[in-house]
């Protein structure tokens, strides 16, 4: 049978700040090229199939716009994003856009195809106890979502594991407690991280980013609804506290960095 279609996609950034870094997790092997114009930019990582970048100078919007009409003979949407440090871009057919793409106000809607996101500090609550990590046979840390709100229904939570910053790798046996109020799919990922992982949680979890030297069992159990069950709950698998304890309201990322330091969270 013939495999599928070769598909293109050239991707134009012109915000140079931020480094970019592509990935499409769901269609990667269904694209065979992907060009990368950037101004003042650097691709860091990119899980797309080979590709090519290109630096180009300093355009204004309607110079932008000429510039790829020549090279590329034709534009499928042309989005502005104010700030983000993620952008979702839906590969597709929008069968409701117009012909023609242009700068002008008049042409100019919400994208249904695009939805950037921003980062920022979220304060996180609960205990850290270093001096525990690595002295029982399991390290154990405690998550927990306490939003009640319908909003935030059906979020997806990641989870990194990562060495501290002067660290290339970190390795261990560490079991995750993941409770949240709502329900929530908690997502794992590592980068340096390898070890045996035991997740404990009532929600769905996906196993997104996390290194083929990371073992994972998860186990679906009912948590205790108070603090104190809850810690007596960890204690059954260490040889102590628990060697962190983190609680906020609401967030999308977790950064834990192993070998002793703080948990950062972002949302």
């Amino acid at each position: 049978m013939p495999g599928p279609p070769e598909r293109h996609a050239h991707r134009v950034l012109t915000h140079g700040r931020q480094l970019s870094q592509p990935r499409d997790h769901h269609r990667a092997r269904l694209i065979d090229a992907c060009r990368l114009v950037t101004k003042r930019s650097q691709v860091v990582r990119c899980d797309l199939s080979p590709y090519t970048v290109r630096s180009q100078r300093v355009r204004g919007r309607e110079g932008l716009l000429k510039f790829v009409m020549s090279r590329l003979q034709a534009v499928t949407s042309l989005s502005a994003v104010g700030a983000a440090d993620t952008i979702d871009l839906t590969v597709g057919i929008d069968l409701d856009a117009p012909d023609t793409c242009d700068t002008k106000v008049k042409s100019r809607r919400p994208s249904t195809g695009l939805v950037a996101h921003v980062s920022r500090p979220v304060p996180l609550l609960g205990c850290y106890h270093g001096h525990l990590a690595g002295l029982g046979h399991r390290d154990v840390y405690v998550v927990e979502v306490t939003t009640e709100s319908q909003s935030f229904w059906n979020s997806r939570v990641t989870v990194n594991l990562l060495p501290m910053p002067d660290r290339k790798s970190t390795a261990g046996n560490l079991t995750l407690i993941l409770k949240s109020a709502v329900p929530v799919t908690w997502e794992l990922a590592s980068d340096g991280f390898s070890g045996d992982l035991l997740v404990l949680t009532e929600r769905p979890v996906k196993e997104t980013r996390l290194g083929s030297d990371v073992a994972v069992e998860t186990r679906f159990t009912r948590l205790p609804g108070s603090f104190t069950a809850l810690m007596l709950f960890a204690v059954k698998y260490s040889h102590g506290p628990p060697v962190a304890y983190v609680r906020a309201a609401a967030f999308n990322e977790l950064d834990i960095r192993l070998n002793g330091g703080a948990a950062l969270a972002e949302v």
